[in-house]
């Protein structure tokens, strides 16, 4: 843990006790959780269910003097079956939810209280504490940075995979919509590097993150089957009652007219006789549930009941919780289907896909040509000392993407070994605004390595290595223009490599570098996802991309992957979509492919507007039901 400011002091444990009284504990609000009695009892309230209610206490009260009771006991045991099944396997899904939440809630944080620096869990943060933050914290709750710095991941939010700096910069104001604001940190993000003390402002359900958490737990709109059954049942129920009503009708002029051969004498003596017109009502009445129970489908409830849980549990061993039964069969009526890009789409990982030399040579990632060559010991070298990250077998741990990603470029060179005697003697970490990092060492290297912006890099470069590692003049600056142009296309997020002869400074100028390449980084696409979105497409689903990239990144991940095909296809950012009506985005969706730079409100807009135009939605593996 780094030197803070000793001036910057904690809560006292009375001023924490008044904070927790005023802003309650650090945790979301759970909806109380239905018993297993109470779930086993609701899902009476199926439609068909009903039915077969009804059918078995008409059956019941009618046919008590019949001793075939064999359809009775079928009706009994098809309901238990059907109902029981369908909340056990809920029940038992919600509670591997609850399971992995109590284990989240269980992970711990440092905070400086007045009494120093103290390790506690994070349902125990409140607000004004002081947090610490180090490399793989995960944030606790809102806060404001007063101290150090950090790299952070806020994919988890915005769905964006570029990792964001993180700094004290007073003159800016807070807002907590603004991800980009490099102040301010976010409950549920993860540090990726750095150091730094927050002062917590917001927590619980009134962090960003409780935002979104309170939106899941609200009460859902009735799904695709539940619709198709109710209507079924009524169908059905139409069905049997008019038919159970032709029956009597049908029985009675039988009973009381054919059998009197129109005889109104006979007719009403009949009539006149209480205890034959009983016992013809109760033939009929028996007739009459005999038609309705047969329109019943018994076996249907218990079918759905048993194929949908069989589905849940084949998911659940590919680690895919269904929370709900009916979950699995929207799946199969979805109309539009709202993805995010990062770890979706993308592998969720920054890695390096293309090496690019001094001459303008592109190799791919796994056809590095120079791998052999002196090169490659330059490369090695340039980025192993010049590097936030350690590398751990073939795993780059710590520092930020960029770094991990390059290390693990370099540890393909297996047959490079490190050289002995190498020392770190100064190191400019990056920054946002030098966009560069620099190392110094000295022993049988004495030289600087430099990594960073092209922009930044090329302008200084006046030599460059060859494939086979021998220093030849720079003149190809304007072919690597047109590659990059090129990788900015595909979103492709590129990285100069250069050695100096001398020591570099902060605020000193660069001259004489002599570039080693560069290198070409990017969160590649999963890949089955091509493959995978045409088969949606194909499905007549519409597929739109919803992430927090830039425009021009989204957009070119969208054209790779098959989204955006046609001139009409609409790529929106957040902001453009926040001045529109729901009425204008209505008209526009059957249109839209991407929404970049978006907020997880502009995806519950998007799921509500389409469910309102009767769409069947999936939104970031959460079903609409």
């Amino acid at each position: 843990m780094g030197t803070y400011d000793n001036n910057i002091v904690g809560l006292t444990t009375k001023e924490v006790k008044k904070s927790r009284e005023l802003y309650g504990k650090n945790s979301l609000t759970k909806k109380k959780k239905k018993g297993f009695l109470k779930r086993f009892f609701e899902s009476f309230g199926d439609p068909i269910i009903k039915i077969l209610l009804i059918a078995l206490g008409i059956n019941t009260i009618f046919l008590f003097n019949n001793s075939d009771w064999f359809e009775s006991i079928g009706i009994a045991v098809a309901i238990f079956l059907a109902t029981f099944i369908a909340t056990l396997s809920e029940y038992g899904n919600e509670s591997a939810f609850e399971k992995l939440q109590e284990e989240a809630s269980r992970i711990k944080c440092l905070a400086k209280r007045f009494e120093g620096i103290v390790q506690i869990p994070v349902e125990e943060i409140v607000v004004g504490d002081i947090v610490l933050l180090q490399s793989g914290d995960k944030v606790p709750a809102d806060g404001v940075i007063i101290e150090g710095q950090l790299d952070v991941d806020q994919s988890s939010l915005n769905g964006e995979s570029k990792e964001t700096k993180k700094f004290v910069r007073k003159e800016l104001k807070s807002s907590k919509l603004d991800f980009l604001n490099p102040t301010l940190v976010f409950s549920g993000t993860v540090v990726c590097a750095g150091e730094a003390l927050m002062r917590v402002t917001e927590i619980g359900d009134k962090t960003f993150y409780g935002h979104i958490a309170s939106e899941l737990q609200e009460e859902t709109r009735e799904t695709p089957l539940r619709v198709r059954l109710d209507n079924l049942a009524k169908s059905i129920s139409k069905f049997g009652y008019i038919a159970a009503g032709i029956t009597v009708l049908a029985y009675l002029y039988n009973s009381i007219l054919l059998d009197n051969r129109f005889d109104v004498a006979l007719i009403l003596k009949t009539l006149a006789t209480p205890k034959l017109v009983i016992a013809h009502l109760l033939k009929a009445a028996t007739l009459a549930v005999t038609v309705i129970v047969m329109a019943v489908p018994e076996g249907l409830p218990m079918m759905i009941t048993v194929v949908l849980s069989a589905n849940m549990k084949r998911m659940l061993k590919d680690n895919v919780f269904v929370r709900k039964l009916v979950g699995i069969e929207t799946a199969g009526s979805l109309n539009i289907l709202f993805t995010d890009k990062t770890g979706t789409l993308t592998c969720g990982k920054l890695n390096v896909t293309n090496f690019v030399s001094g001459a303008g040579n592109v190799s791919d990632r796994n056809d590095v040509k120079f791998k052999n060559t002196k090169l490659a010991n330059v490369l090695h070298d340039a980025i192993y000392y010049n590097s936030g990250a350690s590398i751990d077998g073939s795993i780059a741990i710590g520092g930020n993407a960029t770094d991990r990603a390059t290390l693990e470029f370099i540890s393909g060179f297996s047959d490079l070994s490190l050289k002995d005697g190498i020392q770190k003697k100064n190191t400019i970490p990056f920054s946002s605004e030098k966009k560069f990092m620099a190392t110094t060492v000295d022993g049988k290297w004495n030289a600087t390595f430099i990594k960073g912006a092209p922009e930044i890099i090329l302008p200084y470069c006046t030599k460059c290595y060859s494939e086979g590692g021998e220093l030849i003049p720079f003149t190809s600056q304007a072919k690597l223009q047109c590659i990059l142009k090129e990788f900015s296309k595909k979103a492709i997020r590129v990285i100069a490599v250069a050695v100096s002869d001398s020591e570099i400074t902060v605020g000193e100028s660069f001259s004489n570098l002599k570039l080693v390449g560069i290198l070409g980084i990017r969160d590649e696409i999963r890949p089955e996802v091509t493959l995978g979105i045409q088969e949606v497409q194909a499905a007549g689903i519409q597929t739109v991309m919803i992430t927090g990239d830039s425009k021009a990144t989204a957009t070119a991940i969208a054209s790779e992957v098959g989204l955006i095909k046609r001139p009409s296809d609409i790529t929106i950012s957040s902001d453009e979509l926040a001045s529109l009506t729901d009425k204008e985005v209505g008209d526009m969706l059957p249109n839209l492919k991407v929404v970049a730079r978006a907020l997880p409100s502009d995806k519950s807009r998007l799921v509500r507007i389409a469910q309102d135009l009767g769409l069947v939605v999936r939104n970031d593996r959460r079903w609409s039901e």
